[in-house]
């Protein structure tokens, strides 16, 4: 509820907008090749203004998360402005990448929602 279709691409295979007032949230669903977090996550952190990160410091970041049957990571990466929420669940040799970015208040508010929408996924 809340949330309309997005802008879709070529990686994307889902795409959301949710908006509170003149800000707006774009919540994305992409599958790739599997992926390694460290770089993903220290890409999301230049993205929102957040210095890199090392692995041992990335461990105390990461929570746990299943959809599906299928385990993930799921980090909150709030900046200066933005942040982003992001899981990365593998699934048959494939990284599913979920991920919203937008305005920290409006991350904040659909943090709930979002991780919601994760472990409720199912994989065809």
């Amino acid at each position: 509820a809340g949330w309309k279709p997005g802008r879709s691409g070529a990686f994307r295979l889902a795409a959301f907008e949710v908006a509170d007032g003149r800000d707006t949230a774009e919540i994305t669903v992409s599958r790739m090749a599997p992926q390694e977090l460290l770089p993903n996550v220290n890409r999301w952190r230049g993205q929102v203004d957040l210095e890199p990160t090392t692995e041992s410091a990335l461990r105390g970041e990461v929570r746990a998360v299943e959809a599906d049957g299928a385990q993930g990571q799921l980090v909150d990466l709030a900046g200066p402005e933005q942040t982003i929420l992001a899981a990365i669940i593998t699934r048959g040799g494939e990284s599913w990448i979920f991920k919203l970015q937008g305005p920290s208040k409006l991350a904040a508010q659909e943090k709930g929602r979002f991780e919601s929408f994760v472990r409720s996924v199912t994989f065809k």
